[in-house]
């Protein structure tokens, strides 16, 4: 079977979605916070996927698929609930209090579609695994999957600071990759047992023992869940090439 054709053009919007999520949070944020949020699992499964599509590496584009699978699928549940709350209730809140488009400045064109990938990036590369490489999803891609999340939170908890950045007359406390607690789900109260700010209340701080605690309670979550969206994308994915082989 020939290898599949290069895609230079989807390999250029990705990385170019990649630079304007860091640009717009430059702006909104400063120097400092904008560097840091390009540690989000999603930010670097932007740019993982911008260089799996250039260099035709359909494992590594099928690694960013599991990597943001859970927070991508909320984050597009509670954008739905978002839009139902504002129509019926005036509120500009979800139910999972999770989908944000917003910043200091507010909501914008800019600053929607740089979090806008949130809804589009898992059908986006569903389709290119599915119709150009005729991939076929193994559980092997789950573990990288799992390896990544853990090392990148782990470095993200270890270098984002304790304390709130200063940026103009704002101090910004930066949760990148749960490293302050958990996203959202507020009324899910378990899931919030190891926040940095319950920590304090049992005499802990900074990312000692509580940080160590959240790190591997939220990756045991946040990997127990992938597991679940590896068994969904692969039966998109695989199904789909098993059919069209039979043909």
């Amino acid at each position: 079977m020939p290898p599949p054709p290069p895609l230079p053009l989807l390999s250029l919007s990705l990385l170019l979605v990649f630079l304007l999520g860091t640009y717009e949070s430059y702006l909104q944020y400063g120097p400092l916070i904008s560097l840091l949020e390009t540690l989000w699992v999603c930010s670097l499964s932007i740019l993982s996927a911008s260089l799996s599509t250039y260099f035709l590496n359909p494992d590594l584009l099928a690694v960013t698929v599991i990597n943001t699978f859970t927070g991508h699928s909320l984050w597009c549940l509670d954008t739905v609930s978002l839009l139902i709350n504002k129509l019926l209730y005036n509120s500009n809140e979800g139910f999972l209090n999770m989908a944000d488009y917003g910043g200091l400045n507010g909501i914008t064109l800019w600053s929607f579609l740089a979090v806008s990938h949130h809804l589009w990036f898992i059908p986006t590369t569903i389709y290119t695994l599915r119709t150009h490489f005729h991939f076929h999803l193994k559980f092997k891609h789950w573990l990288y999957s799992y390896a990544f999340v853990s090392i990148l939170s782990l470095i993200t908890l270890w270098i984002t600071p304790v304390e709130c950045i200063k940026y103009g007359k704002s101090c910004i406390s930066v949760n990148i990759n749960m490293c302050e607690g958990w996203w959202g789900l507020d009324e899910v109260d378990f899931l919030h047992y190891f926040d940095r700010e319950r920590c304090g209340n049992w005499g802990w701080n900074g990312n000692g023992m509580c940080g160590a605690g959240r790190w591997v309670f939220s990756n045991a979550v946040y990997s127990m869940c992938n597991l679940v969206g590896y068994r969904v994308l692969k039966s998109m994915i695989n199904n789909s090439n098993e059919k069209k082989k039979t043909k």
